[in-house]
């Protein structure tokens, strides 16, 4: 069985698959694939962070089967690009839409969250062979689980 971080990453990675995807998009889960050697146009998905922010339970504090845990994933989602003939800031941007529209459209991410939110994108670029340009996007993802048990469906 999968955690509930492990299935919203998924759902998310399933999301920018989908049919509609821009041209050639590869979207995977290798973090620490180096951008020379993976295959562009590519959305790589990852966890960055996660913060756990403990509530009092029902009834006694001893009560701990009660208590929940409010979770705050970030998410990032790598665009990587070729830029070619183009800058890389205009070639990363169909993969930037693609991105916010996809993850956007089901803030639930498949029913393991209650809210999804566009953090930031900060940009990059290198030349090496070729003009390689990627940007990382950050989501923030929501959700709540029993404190001791953080794959719980509350």
């Amino acid at each position: 069985m999968s955690s509930r971080r492990d299935s919203i990453v998924t759902a998310i990675v399933t999301a920018l698959g989908a049919v509609g995807k821009p041209s050639g998009l590869t979207v995977h889960r290798h973090r620490t694939l180096p951008i020379g050697e993976d295959i562009l146009p590519a959305q790589v998905v990852y966890c960055e962070s996660e913060e756990a922010k403990v509530g009092p339970g029902r009834g006694a504090s001893d009560n701990s089967y009660a208590r929940k845990a409010k979770r705050t994933l970030t998410v990032v989602i790598e665009s990587r690009v070729n830029a070619g003939s183009s800058t890389p800031d205009q070639a990363l941007d169909p993969l930037l839409s693609w991105c916010v529209q996809q993850v956007s459209a089901d803030v639930a991410q498949g029913g393991y969250a209650f809210d999804t939110q566009e953090q930031s994108t900060i940009w990059n670029a290198a030349e090496t062979d070729a003009v390689l340009g990627a940007a990382q996007t950050r989501f923030v993802i929501e959700y709540v689980t029993d404190a001791a048990d953080p794959d719980s469906l509350t």
